[in-house]
């Protein structure tokens, strides 16, 4: 995050306020926060940036909590009658973000949609992935059907080999 430019000084000078209470401001700011030399005033924007980040990362963690928690419990997991769960829920919060940005909560809501979203993505492509590897294509001059790292590294086994899901399904 940068350091406030001289805009709210400009607006000021565009507020017909007496030159002495200007200069009074203008003084205050170029001592406490120009260019960021003051390191008290740098700490309070480090400190108000990492609250940001502890912030959004416990939101991710709830909702990817609650996205794993459905997707154990509910039958057919995040993809209800193959509509993607997370991706109808991170759209809708991603829009209420947005028509609700006059509000503290909206960020919260959009951050929640922007999890969700990532959740679906990394399942849908998990998903191509697999089968893409099961079938042996190839795109382009990459090849699904090789496995340099490992069937169990991408967890392809137990979702993509029909014979491991059913038996896990019997269990």
């Amino acid at each position: 995050m940068s350091v406030p430019s001289l805009v709210t000084y400009d607006s000021l000078v565009k507020s017909g306020m007496p030159v002495e209470q200007r200069s009074a401001i203008r003084k205050w700011y170029e001592s406490n926060l120009a260019n960021g030399h003051n390191p008290v005033a740098m700490a309070k924007f480090h400190l108000r940036e990492a609250g940001a980040g502890l912030r959004s990362g416990g939101e991710s963690l709830l909702v990817g909590g609650m996205l794993g928690a459905a997707h154990a419990y509910l039958p057919g997991g995040l993809a209800y009658k193959k509509v993607p769960v997370d991706g109808v829920v991170g759209a809708i919060a991603l829009a209420l973000g947005v028509l609700g940005a006059h509000h503290e909560g909206a960020k919260d809501i959009a951050n929640a949609g922007a999890t969700c979203l990532g959740v679906m993505a990394f399942r849908k492509t998990h998903d191509v992935i697999c089968e893409l590897r099961k079938s042996g294509e190839k795109i382009g001059k990459a090849s699904f059907g090789a496995d340099p790292f490992g069937v169990a590294a991408m967890g392809c086994e137990a979702d993509c080999d029909p014979i491991v899901a059913a038996a896990r399904a019997l269990g």
